[in-house]
């Protein structure tokens, strides 16, 4: 048998077909082209769009402080109470508090009130009390707001001692209950709040999309339809760990003497300066919730409320108790469990004016109040 020469076989073999992969890559540079420019078009199209849309400028803002920047546009860090509100946001004082500038100089024969407290302080009572006294007396009242949303009475205690207590207040009120039930949910538990407290922080993330977040409105606006953690979330600490008698729905006794000792602080200072003491029970929505845990713990701090009050002799406004006993008066006002629609602080700065007009206003020394 004679093999045929390899010239041969060449020469016999079919031809081969031309190279496949310049034609696929050019399908895929095209593609990738027309992904980007797709890209490109949504996203001005949604910056021209977003007006009309009602794309907000504060929350696309927001977004990026937070991923690229780590902060919570609606809160600063402070060295000793943790966090306050930026003083360069519309509306806040150089204090950090949602009010007007204050002052120290004192104008005389108008009585100074000072709030303090959470966010139930910071919303609408203080200005709404102002207003209702004003009208029943037909004299000038200042009501400081000095509640900031997340304070425990560990803040309020030390904002009243660095800084509250110059503005030389006639008249403290203290509204404080809930926040402090999420430090005794806590094992390990310290009176100073540090095994749960911790500075505001807020989490990393990937280069990719803060960059994405950056540069991009149509993508930053995704993300402000995701939750973002509260200011109660990134200043908790990550190692939290429940008591086990939480889950009995019960709080160890103990771990409300920090909260007893706070309030305690700031009353007897106050007092011992020479202005007057309230304190004031928190409300609860009467709707059903699965915060069983944060009920408890409220109600266990608003009985310590009523037992400073009774042995300081200072003013109590028990709306914890007024509010339960007229649910039909507050029935559609709670916005969630504890905070009011705009009537609902009405009703509350309704309770505290009456308390003062018939305990404190008539006896008020104004001639003593240039000091």
């Amino acid at each position: 048998m004679i093999t045929p020469s390899l010239e041969a076989r060449r020469a016999a073999a079919p031809p081969r077909r031309p190279a496949r992969f310049p034609r696929i890559r050019r399908k895929l540079l095209i593609a990738l082209v027309a992904a980007v420019v797709a890209v490109l078009a949504c996203e001005l199209g949604f910056r021209l769009l977003g007006p009309a849309l009602g794309v907000d400028r504060g929350e696309l803002r927001g977004v990026r402080d937070y991923v690229c920047e780590g902060r919570i546009s609606e809160f600063a860090s402070t060295a000793y109470t943790v966090y306050r509100r930026p003083t360069d946001m519309p509306g806040i004082n150089s204090l950090g508090f949602a009010d007007e500038e204050w002052v120290v100089a004192r104008e005389p024969g108008v009585p100074r009130i000072l709030c303090l407290g959470g966010s139930t302080t910071e919303g609408r009572y203080p200005f709404l009390l102002e207003q209702i006294l004003e009208k029943h007396t037909g004299r000038d009242f200042e009501v400081l707001n000095a509640g900031i949303s997340g304070w425990t009475s560990a803040e309020v205690l030390v904002a009243w001692f660095l800084s509250l207590q110059d503005f030389a207040p006639d008249l403290v009120i203290l509204h404080l209950a809930v926040n402090d039930v999420h430090a005794r949910r806590a094992r390990d538990f310290r009176g100073d709040y540090t095994h749960w407290r911790q500075p505001l922080r807020t989490p990393e993330f990937s280069a990719w999309k803060r960059l994405l977040v950056r540069w991009s409105d149509l993508y930053a606006w995704t993300q402000t339809r995701a939750k973002r953690p509260n200011v109660l979330h990134v200043t908790t600490n990550r190692a939290f760990e429940l008591d086990p008698l939480v889950h009995e729905n019960r709080l160890d006794a103990a771990t409300a003497a920090p909260f007893r000792r706070n309030v305690a602080s700031v009353g007897e200072s106050a007092a011992g300066l020479g202005a007057d003491v309230a304190l004031m029970t928190m409300p609860l929505s009467p709707a059903p919730d699965q915060s069983t845990i944060l009920r408890y713990g409220a109600a266990e701090n608003d009985r310590i409320l009523r037992e400073l009050a009774e042995e300081h002799d200072w003013m109590l406004v028990d709306a914890a108790a007024v509010f339960a006993e007229n649910p039909e008066l507050v029935e559609g006002e709670f916005l969630d469990m504890m905070h009011l629609s705009s009537q609902g602080n009405f009703y509350k700065a309704q309770l505290v004016a009456d308390r003062l007009l018939a305990d404190w206003v008539p006896g008020l020394d104004l001639e003593q109040q240039s000091r």
